[in-house]
């Protein structure tokens, strides 16, 4: 623990002292850190792999799904994309022609017949 702080401590730290533009420097790299950590993609990784898609955040969000807003939070730092997120970002990343097969594939998706009721299955184990 240095500094005496642990990892969920951090937002206990009082930084009213510390000026505004070396907050967002150090939010930036507790984000960054805080992706690493959790194994998904940080926000710079997100951004860049979004611009070599030549998407807007709409448009990703719309492509990836995670809601409207979707990419605006992964890439400000609001939120980090999930694990399996993090991996089909990846992915398509580096395989742009997936990009295309992505609508039609999570339409296929949505209507695939389920033999139960998805509320029924309590335990899903791979």
């Amino acid at each position: 623990r240095p500094f005496g702080v642990g990892f969920n401590d951090i937002n206990q730290i009082d930084v009213s002292n510390v000026p505004n533009r070396l907050r967002r420097v150090s939010n930036t790299v507790f984000v960054e850190l805080r992706a690493r950590i959790e194994g998904v993609l940080p926000p710079s990784e997100v951004k860049n792999i979004r611009k070599q898609l030549n998407l807007t955040q709409k448009q990703a969000s719309k492509v990836f799904g995670g809601g409207a807003n979707a990419f605006q939070k992964y890439e400000s730092g609001e939120t980090v994309p999930s694990v399996g997120m993090s991996l089909l970002i990846k992915l398509v990343g580096d395989h742009a022609d997936y990009l295309e097969s992505l609508p039609l594939m999570r339409e296929q998706f949505y209507k695939m017949p389920f033999e139960r009721p998805i509320a029924d299955i309590k335990d899903v184990s791979f």
